[in-house]
């Protein structure tokens, strides 16, 4: 899949806005950013995608799969009020290679973008600026 210049500017602003995971360990906070920006991908609005990352740092759940769980339940609420379709079945859960137990669902349920590339340039924030857990 390529992307678009839009999307590019949307992820590169979601992995630069330190505030979004700043209560999560590096682990936990790649696997809700990895979550978002295949949210982005999806073509979910950013903005929502930004609130839904935002609102799984701020409820103190731990835990990768719990935070993305989290992030997906708030973006398919907003969406469903904005009366927009939800995220196809499997992937409001789809997770990053975070833990063995949660990366089954990244290569078998992204509905969205099989061809979507492995790699990125975009990076997390360096390690020294996030809490440590």
């Amino acid at each position: 899949m390529k992307l678009t210049v839009k999307q590019k500017m949307q992820i590169e602003q979601l992995y630069e806005r330190e505030s979004l995971t700043d209560n999560l360990t590096d682990t936990d906070a790649q696997a809700l950013l990895k979550w978002a920006e295949q949210q982005i991908l999806s073509s979910r609005p950013a903005e929502l995608v930004t609130a839904a990352v935002s609102a799984a740092n701020a409820s103190g759940v731990q835990g990768a799969q719990q935070l993305v769980t989290q992030a997906a339940s708030f973006l398919s609420k907003q969406l469903a009020a904005r009366g927009m379709a939800a995220a196809p079945e499997g992937t409001d859960s789809t997770s990053t290679s975070s833990s063995p137990e949660s990366s089954p669902a990244e290569s078998t349920t992204d509905h969205s973008s099989p061809s979507e590339p492995q790699s990125r340039t975009i990076r997390a924030r360096p390690a020294s600026r996030r809490k440590k857990k």
